[in-house]
């Protein structure tokens, strides 16, 4: 029933064997020579991006195919050298009759062409894949997020790759559950708090369902909990460099 009571000769790979370890110890392991070289190697301005989609079985907006993640929102917070200011743009499709996409990747060049730097995500295969589609759908823009793509550094292998493991992790590298653990940070008590609930909110508000206090809520909740994803790898981000 717990990670501790597994028994010593039970087999494992070397990953299991390492969290059981940390468990068992309850001691923070931390490989702070990989990480340090990593994050040294990091080019500037560091950008810390992420979007929100929404996936419908049947597609309800052109160019789209059945389950395909149809970004409507990001959230970009910029550092432009270190230990410099931090500054943040966003941008968040209310559906007012264009592509959502379109309006992404248009607001997206508007702030990072010329400006790329490292683009520091959480989890590459989801806004790498991204990327790709969004070039499919808008070839002119193919180039720049394909530049995009090839500047990625993915925060959370930190995690996954187990370089920095803390037995209050309980072994998994989530962005929800690495945060409170290492920062001050927190989803708790937010009104949208997971990708799930922000894809079906932004639907009904987009498409005009409820009051329109109700829509505008939504979509300030909406701007919340994406500025709270980029923000989140910022912290993390300081947190490494304390190591």
């Amino acid at each position: 029933l717990h990670v501790r009571d597994i028994p010593a000769d039970f087999k494992m790979t070397d990953i299991q064997s390492a969290i059981v370890a940390v468990e068992r110890s309850g001691q923070t392991y931390i490989d702070s020579g990989t990480i340090k070289g990593e994050i040294d190697g990091l080019i500037y301005p560091l950008n810390f991006l992420d979007y929100e989609s929404f996936n419908p079985a049947v597609p309800k907006f052109a160019h789209t195919r059945p389950y395909q993640q149809m970004v409507f929102q990001y959230s970009l917070h910029t550092m432009d050298e270190p230990g410099g200011d931090l500054r943040h743009s966003y941008h968040l499709s209310r559906n007012d009759g264009r592509h959502p996409t379109e309006e992404i990747v248009e607001r997206l060049y508007e702030d990072l062409n010329g400006r790329i730097g490292t683009i520091i995500i959480w989890s590459e295969g989801f806004e790498k894949t991204r990327n790709t589609e969004i070039g499919e759908m808008y070839p002119d823009y193919a180039p720049f997020l394909a530049e995009l793509n090839e500047n990625v550094y993915d925060l959370r292998k930190v995690f996954s790759r187990r370089l920095y493991m803390h037995p209050e992790f309980r072994g998994r590298d989530s962005i929800k559950k690495v945060l409170p653990v290492i920062t001050d940070l927190s989803y708790e008590g937010m009104d949208i708090a997971d990708g799930l609930t922000a894809s079906i909110k932004w639907y009904h508000a987009a498409t005009g369902r409820g009051t329109q206090e109700d829509r505008d809520k939504t979509f300030r909740d909406l701007e919340a909990y994406c500025h709270l994803d980029t923000l989140a790898m910022v912290e993390i981000y300081k947190h490494l460099l304390t190591i």
